[in-house]
């Protein structure tokens, strides 16, 4: 098979490339079926039904950020080859050291809360081996680390400072190594200079794929009262504002380094940061993804969720056929095809059930009693992302982008 990265140690030691049947396949995981349910007590059937919300099954838009993980990461790695002596100087942070143009590509993926964006990031990136030892590596005499991938996500607080502590944290804990400690352990440090110098080690460690996660949290969000005043026009500029303004800054530090990174966050943040075109464009230039509830009993994709779910009916009496044929729709209703809303149901339909006297069995109503018991609080939402209505999502300041009153009818 045809290599196009093939003598670049960086990348030989990294799985194949992978097929879109490949790639579904290593992105895919069922939760085992435990038979013979009916003999165990239902308090210890609960325990074993929480291996539901391990259950993954790639959506196509899935399988299309795949791709483009796949592209930004490995032509990033590409530039980095260290048979270039001008990337090697570059590393080495010596004099006439450079990077190939062009520059390591930037994507991002905006969703509603639990629909899986997060999920389907890190499961792709799970596909890699995320620190590897080259014990043979060109010109130098002993070992170096390769970090392939490293995932953090963005502090509360907004913070660059926080937001550059966490990346020393979490590099020092895959790697195994103390070497952020001195800068970690400043009582006044200069957030600038301490993104600088974790771009430097990160460079040094060949980073291939930065991912940002909960990126929303770099913006202070409106109250319902200033987005209710805002004008029904599709080309108003964000109210979202940043917490900490060095943030995008460093954020566009982090690209102009030649680091690719993947930006996960909620709708409303793509156009904050698209109130500045040369931002917008740098975050996005390597592909910008959407992920959508799941709208229709017909999806495909719905179809096989549903299939592995129902073999995970832990009760004696499973569903009734008419029952069974009704639940797709009513699971959508009470949802708004949020995955994460639906395992949950599925876990809270068997906990009603479980309290049912002198029977084992799952009813229809049990789905729909425990919407009611253990989801009351979401059902304002439920029903806003159900009504695809804009005016209704904006309800909520995490559900619709604030300059594109039209995402809700074109989402995916």
């Amino acid at each position: 098979m045809y290599n196009p990265y093939a003598g670049n140690i960086l990348i030989d030691r990294l799985r194949p490339l992978l097929s879109r049947d490949e790639a579904m396949a290593a992105l895919t995981y069922l939760p085992a079926v435990h038979e013979n349910i009916a003999e165990v007590p239902p308090h210890i059937r609960l325990h074993i039904l929480q291996n539901v919300r391990s259950m993954h099954i790639p959506h196509p838009s899935e399988l299309r950020l795949f791709e483009t993980v796949e592209l930004n990461m490995r032509s990033n790695l590409a530039s980095l080859d260290p048979r270039n002596p001008s990337a090697r100087r570059f590393i080495n942070k010596e004099k006439g050291g450079s990077r190939p143009i062009p520059p390591a590509m930037s994507a991002i993926v905006e969703a509603l809360s639990g629909v899986g964006k997060t999920a389907a990031a890190k499961h792709i990136l799970g596909t890699l081996e995320q620190l590897i030892i080259h014990d043979d590596f060109p010109d130098v005499a002993w070992p170096v680390p390769q970090l392939v991938w490293i995932s953090c996500t963005v502090p509360g607080s907004g913070k660059l400072v926080d937001l550059a502590r966490a990346l020393m944290r979490e590099t020092d804990r895959v790697c195994q190594t103390s070497i952020f400690d001195d800068d970690l352990a400043k009582p006044r440090p200069d957030a600038e200079e301490m993104l600088n110098r974790w771009i430097c080690e990160a460079n040094s460690l060949y980073l291939g794929q930065l991912h940002l996660d909960e990126i929303q949290n770099l913006f202070t969000l409106p109250t319902l009262e200033a987005r209710r005043r805002k004008k029904d026009d599709a080309r108003r500029i964000s109210s979202l504002s940043l917490k900490d303004d060095l943030c995008l800054r460093g954020l566009l530090t982090l690209m102009n380094s030649q680091i690719s990174v993947l930006f996960t966050g909620t709708p409303d943040v793509t156009p904050a940061f698209n109130t500045r075109f040369s931002t917008g464009q740098r975050i996005s230039e390597g592909g910008h993804h959407r992920f959508k509830p799941i709208e229709k009993v017909s999806d495909p994709y719905y179809q096989q969720l549903l299939g592995e779910l129902m073999k995970h009916q832990y009760v004696a009496d499973p569903l009734n056929k008419k029952d069974a044929h009704e639940l797709p729709q009513l699971l959508l209703d009470l949802t708004g095809g949020v995955l994460r809303i639906i395992f949950a149901l599925w876990i809270g339909a068997h906990r009603v059930a479980f309290l049912r006297q002198n029977t084992d069995s799952l009813r229809l109503g049990d789905f729909e009693r425990a919407s009611v018991l253990y989801q009351q609080a979401i059902h304002s939402p439920i029903e806003a992302v159900r009504s695809r209505d804009p005016k209704r999502m904006g309800e909520f300041s995490d559900m619709l982008p604030s300059d594109d009153a039209n995402w809700a009818a074109n989402w995916g």
